[in-house]
């Protein structure tokens, strides 16, 4: 008997209980924050996820049930006058078998939506041609700002303006560098890209959102494999005090809708010209290097690391200190026990916030990683 977990809302869940009872369907009813613990404990063949808000909020539970080696199919849905769905890539066409279930499963999800209020018009799958096809102009803009962030002139970056109607005002911008992905998320992407696929467009709208009521223009949104960045126009409101207060609300609704458990949030110092831009990248990556500094932030402005480093004077004794226990790791030992000296480092280097050492001891460690990968392989 093949088992089936729904998290969703509980009238769905209850009516599609109902609905299968007469099939060979084993169901196990939960909210999403219980599906972790009722995916562990019963190991289902099939998920069915409605889409949560955030949406980002999904990604370390699929996150988690691929380091716990378990690859249900998933089928995630957004009920709505449109009803979104996206499926998991698992199975082959060859199995007729699954196909038939995942299909049979599909119809009834379909049967019992509008019994619980959902009245949907139309219905939207989410698949990876889908994207290829639809997302070509926000594609075409992603790339435009990783050529600003090569660097550009100002003329081809008035030019690029122009010719995807961006409404990048000349009274400045803010670029936020927004994360770096677990590099477990590609190991899990590649069974359910199409899941992924409805939850970065959910989240990419619920982000619009977010920038279109505070910055009051259109933004540039580019994703590579590890980072995603935002480029967008500076607050309309003219008193200091008010946009300070404008950008704390608009960083705390950022976060909500973009922090999966693994995101860094990154922000520039005010961006006068294009030329700037590429300046500003550079500063928000040195931010992530920081990070171990500032565990409780939500998120880091170059503002936040000026003053909190500038005034805090470097102590040799802590220098000292780092140097001695870099030199002293020994490649050829227990890795449990290196991975101990490792953490009583940076531990130390947290409490004492003196960048001289933090700086020495990353360095000297970039010597050691060559001769380590051999030692031990290159993903440990």
């Amino acid at each position: 008997m093949k088992r089936v977990i729904v998290s969703a809302d509980t009238e769905i869940g209850n009516c599609l209980s109902e609905y299968l009872s007469q099939n060979k369907w084993k169901l196990c009813l939960c909210d999403f924050s219980g599906l972790l613990t009722k995916a562990e404990l019963f190991r289902p063949d099939i998920l069915i996820i409605q889409l949560p808000f955030p949406a980002c909020s999904l990604r370390a539970a699929l996150l988690r049930l691929c380091q716990l080696k378990l690859h249900p199919y998933i089928i995630l849905f957004d009920p709505g006058t449109t009803l979104r769905w996206a499926s998991s890539d698992l199975f082959e066409k060859k199995h007729s078998d699954s196909v038939k279930d995942v299909a049979f499963l599909l119809r009834s999800l379909f049967h019992v939506l509008p019994l619980c209020g959902f009245p949907y018009e139309t219905i939207q799958e989410y698949t990876y041609d889908y994207r290829i096809f639809n997302m070509q102009e926000k594609i075409a803009r992603a790339e435009f700002l990783r050529d600003v962030i090569g660097g550009i002139s100002d003329s081809v970056f008035q030019e690029n303006i122009r010719r995807f109607h961006l409404n990048l005002k000349p009274r400045g911008h803010y670029l936020l560098v927004l994360k770096g992905l677990d590099p477990a998320f590609f190991n899990d992407y590649r069974n359910n890209r199409c899941i992924y696929h409805l939850l970065e467009d959910q989240q990419r709208g619920q982000v619009y959102d977010v920038l279109n009521k505070y910055s009051g223009g259109e933004i540039v949104y580019a994703a590579s494999k590890h980072t995603e960045c935002l480029l967008f126009n500076d607050f309309p409101q003219r008193s200091l005090l008010e946009r300070q207060q404008q950008m704390e609300e608009f960083l705390d609704e950022l976060y909500t809708v973009t922090d999966d458990g693994q995101t860094g949030h990154y922000l520039s110092s005010y961006i006068a010209s294009p030329d700037q831009i590429n300046d500003a990248y550079a500063d928000c990556m040195i931010l992530r290097q920081y990070q171990l500094f500032f565990p409780n932030m939500k998120y880091l402005r170059i503002h936040d690391f000026k003053e909190h480093f500038h005034a805090k004077p470097a102590s040799p004794s802590v220098l000292s200190s780092a140097q001695k226990m870099v030199q002293g790791f020994d490649l050829s030992g227990d890795i449990e026990e290196l991975t101990s000296q490792l953490e009583k480092l940076f531990l130390e280097l947290k409490s004492s916030i003196d960048l001289n050492a933090f700086h020495y001891s990353c360095s000297f460690l970039d010597l050691f990683y060559e001769n380590f990968c051999r030692r031990y392989g290159p993903f440990r």
